[in-house]
């Protein structure tokens, strides 16, 4: 419901109480909340198409009514799973199929998805927190770009996560609209296939590698452990080009295969740590005492945190390095991004 022709539009779960009563969407507590959330980042609701991913109320407000088990006859099982074993019911499907078009049909070049139905509606996953605040740029048949956020319902429950919806709101401002009626093709987002990712290194890369990083002014750095032992450090030495070092990977005993190959290899990290380029960590008073603690290098140059940096600004929003690269850029955390490497060589 709202403006067609409407670029901007937001995308619900399903009607509450009030909203079935009057055959609006969000009016309720959660609308009227949500109403301010956008004020709040600028936006103005009037101007944006609002609409559910289901237009039936759900008794008792259990979106549980849509979905069955995967061995029930009626599962949708061509459709991605909605959480854990959740499917959709058949008698449901035209809802879901009739969202593009509804969308498209309005213009929508932005849609904002409230809630994890929303995103697996329009996305196909079911858990939403790795993608809050994530661009995700038009693709196949979706002709829109799409920014997950939690639901209003969600920010009612825990005050916390309201930081985190203005923010991700505030990110809709940012995307590149088309002049309505336009017939060129819709703007894309970089996507993250654009970085470069050395996971898996010969010894002359490292060498390679380290005589090019010990010349970088900054560097980003994080370490992986497991077990007691350093399973492989990495150095980002640009926006879109980052090189691991790795030593040990289960069930091999160390990633080199002869001792002397690994010495090289550490040798190559003491470099790297041991200039002068300003060194970036995430929470890396772990990183950095690990390090000196077991294997006697010392981070030299100035040292930066941002993890730190952003408890200062924001001390009340999760710290994890996912959480913060989904709200100050546009990309998911690194663990839903392993399929997307545009790089990984296999020795």
């Amino acid at each position: 419901m709202g403006p067609s022709p409407s670029p901007i539009c937001l995308v619900g779960e399903a009607p509450g109480d009030t909203e079935a009563l009057y055959g609006r969407p969000f009016i309720g507590e959660s609308g009227q909340e949500l109403t301010r959330m956008l004020a709040d980042a600028g936006l103005d609701r009037s101007t944006m198409y609002v609409t559910n991913v289901f237009k039936q109320h759900p008794p008792r407000n259990d979106l549980g009514f849509f979905f069955t088990s995967r061995t029930d006859p009626d599962a949708c099982t061509d459709l991605p799973a909605n959480g854990k074993g959740k499917y959709l019911r058949a008698e449901f499907r035209p809802m879901v199929d009739d969202l593009l078009r509804e969308l498209d049909d309005v213009g929508a070049q932005v849609v904002v998805a409230l809630g994890a139905t929303a995103l697996w509606a329009l996305l196909g996953y079911s858990k939403i927190s790795p993608y809050v605040g994530t661009v995700h740029p038009p693709s196949g048949k979706r002709r829109f770009s799409v920014i997950p956020t939690f639901h209003p319902s969600m920010v009612i429950r825990n005050w916390s996560y309201r930081t985190t919806v203005v923010g991700n709101l505030l990110k809709v401002k940012d995307q590149p609209i088309r002049r309505l009626g336009s017939t060129a093709v819709p703007a894309r987002a970089p996507s993250p296939n654009g970085l470069r990712v050395k996971v898996n290194p010969t010894l002359a890369e490292c060498l390679a590698f380290t005589s090019r990083a010990v010349k970088a002014p900054e560097m980003g750095i994080d370490i992986e452990t497991a077990h007691g032992q350093i399973r492989t450090i990495s150095f980002a030495i640009a926006a879109d080009y980052a090189f691991t070092i790795p030593f040990w990977e289960p069930p091999a005993d160390s990633y080199w295969p002869t001792v002397a190959g690994e010495i090289a290899a550490w040798n190559c990290v003491r470099r790297i740590l041991a200039c002068p380029a300003t060194k970036i960590f995430q929470l890396g008073t772990y990183d950095i005492q690990y390090l000196w603690r077991v294997h006697g290098i010392v981070v030299r140059g100035p040292i930066e945190d941002t993890g730190l940096a952003h408890h200062a600004l924001e001390p009340e929003l999760p710290k994890t390095l996912g959480y913060m690269a989904a709200s100050y850029l546009d990309i998911p955390e690194w663990k839903t991004m392993r399929g997307l490497r545009s790089e990984k060589e296999e020795e």
